[in-house]
């Protein structure tokens, strides 16, 4: 089942103001404005320069933030946006997350925030929506119950998400589970949203990476009442062997102190070896997902920043 999309988006984002108040400003007006606004305030009193940063309430509490300092420091299997929720108490993974019977599975894992449906999130990427809306509940999510073929209605599970990027090409990652602005809709469990990585716009960079892992370098640890069944690879989630490759190509490149531009391919592909019974002979299941980004931004005078993105995201399943 193959599933591609193209997004594009232009968003502007106005610059934060700045309030500076009068030398005779009391006290009790003070908290008003700071309560009222999510922006630096500046009071000048007397020759001392005091700045007041303040957040709302409803943004600090049932909210996680982690920047890319952060992502970058946190260890992944497949990299998924989902896998850097594993440190969220209000969220839970999926009883089928990491398992031992199905290493070559790459991908995002299914997640419930306080216990909602895993397909009633919002998954989001630079403020659009990333929700897959292809049967995204079919069997739980999982490769067992197959499809027959037979049913028009019966259709492989699509997965929550349309796009399966990997999270080094995102900025910030904001994950809501309560008290979620107003802003966000279509869901009843929480929201993700990623922001993707802005180009820098002080000097030209690039990374070229790749990474693997197999069966080879695994060692198993299987009930003795399903070893026999799980090492004949029968089922398609029965996967003692594997072979996962991942890689990563971006390039960042200044057009001026007020424009720049960003370009990454990322690319994973697991190959899972399985036994067809009735032919009596090996064949190969294949996952790949691969991710073409293409983002530009542009610092206006006044202060605004104007953002282009393209992506193109493929994945397939064989």
């Amino acid at each position: 089942m193959n599933k591609l999309g193209i997004i594009m988006a232009l968003s502007l984002v106005p610059a934060a103001a700045m309030a500076q108040q009068d030398d005779n400003t009391d006290a009790q007006s003070l908290n008003n404005a700071e309560t009222q606004q999510n922006t630096p305030a500046e009071i000048t009193a007397g020759e001392d320069t005091i700045l007041v940063r303040s957040t709302p309430t409803s943004q600090s509490m049932g909210t996680q933030i982690l920047t890319k300092e952060q992502i970058a420091r946190m260890p992944t299997q497949n990299g998924t946006i989902t896998e850097l929720l594993k440190h969220n108490p209000n969220v839970r993974f999926a009883n089928t997350t990491d398992s031992s019977n199905t290493p070559g599975e790459i991908a995002p894992e299914n997640v419930s925030f306080h216990g909602e449906k895993f397909y009633n999130n919002n998954f989001m990427i630079d403020g659009l929506s990333n929700n897959n809306t292809i049967n995204p509940g079919a069997n739980g999510g999982e490769l067992s119950n197959d499809p027959d073929g037979f049913s028009p209605t019966d259709l492989p599970a699509g997965g929550t998400q349309s796009y399966w990027i990997n999270s080094e090409l995102v900025e910030q990652l904001e994950v809501f589970d309560s008290n979620v602005s107003a802003k966000y809709g279509d869901f009843t469990g929480g929201v993700v949203d990623a922001r993707l990585k802005d180009p820098d716009l002080e000097k030209s960079s690039g990374k070229i990476s790749y990474r693997t892992t197999r069966d080879a370098w695994t060692r198993y640890h299987i009930d003795e009442a399903i070893g026999e069944d799980f090492y004949s690879a029968t089922k398609h989630t029965y996967q003692p062997k594997f072979k996962k490759e991942f890689y990563s190509f971006s390039a960042n490149q200044p057009l001026s102190d007020k424009a720049g531009f960003i370009f990454a391919y990322n690319r994973q592909k697991s190959t899972i070896p399985f036994y067809q019974s009735a032919l009596e002979e090996w064949d190969d299941q294949t996952r790949l997902a691969e991710t073409y980004l293409l983002k530009g931004t542009y610092l206006a005078d006044n202060g605004d920043i104007f953002r282009l993105t393209g992506m193109y995201s493929p994945h397939e399943s064989k």
